[in-house]
């Protein structure tokens, strides 16, 4: 998944929508100026949902007219700044770490379901003698520093006794993390998909995964408070489209991952491949609110945020009850 934007610039992005929003931007409306609501046109394997209810016409058959945004987002962080700035947004899809640091900075966001979770893959050459977490001590790492790649490469580390003071870090950007690894400059790397199926293709025989299955990056569609104030009927029909969406996918995966590759533009063998590493769940868990609530631990631990800060109560900010009513099953208390 990627989540390529650094701390600086989402806490940046979210005072400027706070900011936005505290001087009076304006709220959504029943419908945009071209009609129906919008969500940010940000298409990722990640959170596959709306779009493929778009194609498959579930929006009309729930009675209601969603659209993506005529502008493509590059970034959840971009995509989840027009919701809160503009009155032609109604709805993003974002990652964890922005959805976070949002609520941290009390932007008025509700969580209305989530769409996905992944796990990912540490990166490492079978010649750097890497077979587990703990042997990652003394090497040299890659990772796009100030992104939600190194709270991955932290949490790895953390779980086998280890810190930053252990290795040897080194800021590389993604796009640099397998010419590194193959060049023998980087013994491993962390950083999102699909850079390591870059590097398995490259490498061959060559290439070794660790497995840290304990972090998981989850995806949520999410809107405004005051959206779900004034549009509160949208709520149950938005959600019928995404869950039938959702059973379209668990039938026809493969199909599904190719109309997603040619919708975002990539090789359709990378997108099968991440594909098949997302487990895909239109749903609000307890696993979902405990990954929210370790990465505010992490933020407040390594003073990213304010000296006091608190972790918000993120199961308030969910949509449990409207999800409830639609599928129960798709709640737990965990």
């Amino acid at each position: 998944m990627n989540t390529g934007v650094t701390r600086r610039e989402l806490l940046l992005g979210a005072v400027g929508a706070v900011g936005a929003w505290a001087l009076g931007a304006p709220s959504a409306r029943a419908q945009s100026k071209t009609g129906g609501f919008r969500f940010a046109d940000n298409p990722s394997i990640s959170w596959p949902q709306p779009y493929i209810a778009s194609q498959q016409g579930l929006w009309k058959k729930n009675g209601i007219e969603v659209l993506p945004t005529p502008q493509r987002f590059g970034t959840g962080q971009s995509s989840l700044n027009a919701l809160l700035q503009s009155d032609e947004v109604h709805m993003a899809v974002v990652a964890e770490t922005p959805v976070t640091l949002a609520l941290i900075a009390k932007m008025p966001l509700r969580l209305i379901t989530g769409l996905s979770s992944t796990t990912w893959k540490i990166s490492t050459r079978r010649s750097a003698g890497i077979g587990s977490l703990a042997e990652l001590a003394g090497h040299r790492l890659g990772v796009a520093v100030g992104t939600s790649a190194e709270y991955f490469m932290d949490s790895a580390l953390n779980s086998v006794g280890l810190t930053q003071k252990d290795v040897t870090v080194i800021n590389v950007k993604p796009t640099d993390m397998v010419p590194a690894l193959s060049g023998g400059s980087l013994d491993a790397f962390f950083i999102w998909d699909p850079f390591r199926f870059e590097a398995r293709r490259i490498l061959g025989d060559e290439y070794v995964e660790l497995d840290f299955p304990a972090f998981r990056s989850n995806s949520f569609l999410v809107t405004k408070a005051d959206f779900v104030e004034r549009h509160h009927d949208a709520i149950a029909p938005i959600l019928k489209a995404l869950i039938e969406a959702n059973g379209i996918m668990a039938a026809a995966p493969a199909e599904s991952a190719a109309y997603m590759a040619g919708l975002i533009g990539i090789d359709p063998q990378i997108a099968s491949d991440i594909w098949k590493a997302h487990t895909y769940d239109v749903a609000l868990r307890g696993d979902m609110v405990k990954a929210l609530e370790n990465y505010s631990r992490y933020v407040i631990d390594k003073g990213i945020v304010a000296p006091g800060t608190e972790i918000p109560d993120f199961r308030s900010t969910m949509l449990i009850e409207d999800l409830k009513q639609v599928d129960a099953g798709r709640v737990d208390h965990g």
